[in-house]
């Protein structure tokens, strides 16, 4: 048994209620009745009744960092989420990932790492929502996301509303706008556009008047073939405090995970904390709950234990301790939890059969495999 996962079996101890029902090592405290509302959303689709939405919370291990190596080309498209909506349709449910949120911690070059975005001026300011920073701006040039490859007839862009902010206008391919003021109450505004079925639609969002605007995400879908909708809400850097700081009231990360209100919450956070010197476990595993909480408003929770990082940059004893009380919330608030440290044993183990890009992220082998076990669960 490998070091890391020795210690977090010492740390979490043994619960012979929860781990009786396992059926593979990585998987804790599973209970269909845990998954219910998430079931009931996949049954929908399923019958071609419904559409679902599943939100994947996470850092640069969810934004895809390290997928292509050295480069940043189309990282987006080879983070985990990406590969789970493929691992689901090809398990006979449909699936799409078109759709961006915020910059994902990829300010620079971003449209290299997500190639459907046309930034044209718009840039991430310091405003943070789902995906990190917001893309904003005080100009007149149009932001453009093209959902190229799948049959679309729906965008749903989601903006921040704010005192002071301005009017945009959008529009898909160029034609007929609808103007949207995002002055008001601090909140998010999901405005729903449509059009006929096509492959290669694209959706516009440009400032006419008023103050700054900002985008906090924009998704794509066919109305007429209900499907799971993977939501890459992941950041880079991210820490459990981030998701739960309410800076920008109404339209901080949980907030506005709330507007989306996905029907199941995959929170895989916990990297950028445990690389940190003298963290507070207690306070992070207070942020943690704050999460799940918010989360389950609309749907269930699955807590996802981070791909082990090599010790040089966190320690066994550091790693351990943070994935402890991940386990005790798994427990206290009836959410299945999925390890990847004991899926991929150790960095050093993950590394040496090529699934890492570094010290921290994994490579598109890496997400790939973990997609895989994620959607074992979802298929459950």
């Amino acid at each position: 048994m490998v070091e890391l996962t020795s210690a977090i079996i010492d740390a979490v101890g043994g619960d012979p209620t929860a781990r009786a029902q396992n059926f593979s090592p990585e998987v804790y405290n599973y209970d269909p009745a845990y998954l219910a509302k998430w079931r009931v959303a996949r049954s929908r689709v399923r019958a071609g009744d419904a559409r679902a939405k599943v939100a994947t919370v996470g850092d640069s291990t969810t934004a895809g960092q390290g997928s292509g190596g050295s480069a940043l080309n189309s990282l987006r498209s080879r983070s985990y989420p990406a590969y789970l909506a493929k691992a689901l349709a090809g398990s006979g449910i449909p699936a799409r990932h078109d759709n961006i949120f915020g910059s994902s911690g990829f300010s620079t070059n971003y449209p290299l790492y997500e190639p459907r975005v046309t930034a044209n001026g718009w840039t991430p300011g310091s405003a943070i929502s789902l995906g990190g920073t917001m893309y904003s701006t005080n100009g007149t040039t149009a932001f453009r996301y093209t959902a190229t490859g799948s049959l679309v007839d729906t965008f749903i862009v989601y903006l921040a509303r704010n005192p002071g902010l301005g009017t945009v206008n959008i529009s898909i391919d160029g034609g007929a706008a609808t103007s949207v003021a995002t002055a008001g109450t601090g909140g998010v505004i999901a405005q729903v556009i449509t059009t006929t079925a096509g492959t290669s639609h694209y959706v516009e969002v440009a400032r006419t008047t008023g103050g700054d605007v900002y985008i906090v995400g924009i998704e794509a879908y066919n109305s007429a073939v209900p499907d799971v909708a993977v939501l890459n809400v992941g950041s880079s850097g991210t820490r459990l405090g981030d998701w739960v700081a309410n800076t920008n009231v109404g339209f901080s990360p949980l907030p506005a995970l709330q507007v989306l209100a996905p029907d199941l919450s995959i929170i895989n956070l916990g990297i950028n904390d445990w690389t940190q010197a003298n963290v507070d476990v207690a306070a992070v595993k207070v942020q943690y709950q704050t999460l799940i909480t918010g989360a389950k408003v609309s749907g269930d929770v699955i807590i996802v234990v981070p791909v082990p990082s090599q010790i040089t940059r966190a320690t066994v004893a550091q790693q351990a301790a943070l994935i402890a009380p991940m386990y005790d919330l798994a427990k206290t608030n009836n959410c299945v939890l999925i390890d990847m440290t004991r899926r991929f044993g150790s960095w050093a183990t993950a590394n040496a059969g090529g699934f890492t890009y570094d010290d921290l992220h994994y490579n598109a082998l890496g997400y790939a495999d973990e997609a895989q076990t994620v959607c074992q669960m979802l298929l459950r």
